[in-house]
């Protein structure tokens, strides 16, 4: 009984920081969302990418603003997709909406690489792998305009955890979490 008391301390405190670490996430990628005006140079990252997604969402055609060929093989499509979803889904334009949802994509990223470290070996590894996913450079700069860093590592994560849960319990509905996480 006594061991487990300090198991038991270790967990809470390493959830604490957890949250702590989310919470701080959160408001610093939220904060230029919401104080930022979207107009500011750099704010919108790479502009191709919310042009490929508002002439799909349109047009239903993936192609940038003026052009008359569809886009080159350069610009994957899920972003672009994941945007016109995001414009479709506010019922309205698509910037006010997005950096709130890519705040939130940021803020799930850093919950499941907690959580992978945290199924792999420890809560002491999983409040290290959020603090690195947290204040990762490709990840802060995430934050503060828009771009596809957020969903693609989120799917990064999301395929690790299905690994991960099927090399524990390789079974029929692992093996489905991993099929749907490759894609």
């Amino acid at each position: 009984m006594a061991r487990s008391l300090p198991r038991q301390a270790a967990r809470l405190s390493a959830a604490f920081a957890l949250g702590l670490l989310l919470a701080i996430r959160l408001a610093d990628s939220l904060a230029p969302a919401l104080a930022e005006p979207l107009s500011a140079p750099g704010a919108l990252g790479d502009p191709e990418y919310l042009s490929l997604g508002r002439n799909l969402a349109r047009e239903g055609r993936y192609r940038p603003d003026g052009a008359l060929e569809p886009a080159s093989a350069v610009r994957a499509p899920l972003y672009p997709a994941f945007t016109a979803e995001t414009a479709r889904l506010a019922g309205g334009p698509l910037l006010p909406a997005l950096p709130r949802l890519q705040s939130a994509l940021l803020a799930l990223g850093l919950l499941a690489a907690a959580a992978g470290a945290w199924a792999a070996h420890s809560p002491a590894a999983a409040l290290a792998a959020a603090a690195l996913y947290a204040f990762s450079p490709a990840i802060g700069a995430a934050g503060t305009m828009i771009g596809v860093e957020p969903l693609y590592a989120l799917c990064v994560l999301a395929l690790a955890l299905a690994l991960l849960a099927w090399a524990r319990a390789p079974g029929a509905p692992a093996s489905a979490a991993l099929g749907l996480a490759l894609g």
